[in-house]
């Protein structure tokens, strides 16, 4: 009986990819272990002869030429969960442009830092910007309006305390026709009231004032700003 020839792959083999749910077990991948030739499907390969290969070093980045054949190449690939923990990312909120019958802007007053904002926070985990928008006027002012428009997307870069970047997408919330329906929040809301656009700019803080004249411009044209904020003027 002849002696099985030993498998030596190396960085330049070629895989053949064969049919089954697993190689090794088809009448394929029986007969390629016979012949000492790998059964490969997709990026795994099982080895019928020759030094079994941990599961990590049969993984790489490949690609099937028409005969079917994948190559394999030298340089290995994370797995996914690897992948996704080593990119960078971000912080994201949204708020609301609100005003009144006579087109005054409204802002609130956070009572846990100084300063007048907008009508918004932190988007939840898996929660889209508009949906965050709209749950946080219900949470704070105790009003059920639309996120509508996309008018704002406010780019900032990390900055003191806040180990990264922010991006903040402002939506139109319209006309809130009856302001004696705010319920304020209490728990974090100092006030809230209606200003005149350019005295809302002055009340506003440096990192996000240019949101306002941005919100502006975008709700007469009907088309979204993006606002890229300096190193410099970035604040929490």
């Amino acid at each position: 009986m002849p002696k099985r020839r030993p498998l030596i792959l190396s960085v330049t083999d070629e895989f053949r990819v064969l049919p089954g749910t697993d190689p090794a077990f088809t009448d394929a991948g029986r007969s390629a272990a016979r012949h000492g030739e790998p059964a490969v499907r997709g990026r795994e390969a099982t080895w019928g002869a020759g030094r079994p290969r941990a599961r990590s070093e049969a993984r790489s980045r490949g690609g099937a030429d028409p005969s079917g054949n994948v190559t394999r190449m030298s340089t290995p690939y994370l797995e996914p969960t690897e992948w996704y923990a080593g990119l960078p990312s971000v912080f994201t909120s949204a708020c609301l442009l609100l005003t009144d019958a006579r087109d005054h802007v409204l802002l609130v007053k956070p009572n846990y830092r100084p300063g007048w904002g907008f009508p918004g926070g932190i988007t939840e985990a898996g929660e889209a910007p508009h949906d965050c928008a709209m749950r946080e006027a219900a949470e704070e002012l105790g009003v059920s309006v639309r996120a509508e428009d996309l008018l704002v997307v406010h780019w900032l870069p990390p900055s003191g305390e806040r180990p990264r970047s922010m991006i903040n997408f402002m939506f139109d919330g319209g006309v809130l026709s009856d302001p004696g329906r705010i319920r304020l929040q209490v728990e974090e809301l100092d006030d809230a009231a209606f200003f005149p656009w350019d005295t809302a700019a002055t009340l506003l803080p440096a990192n996000i004032a240019a949101r306002l004249p941005a919100a502006h411009r975008a709700r007469g044209s009907r088309c979204p700003v993006y606002l890229p904020g300096e190193p410099e003027a970035a604040g929490g």
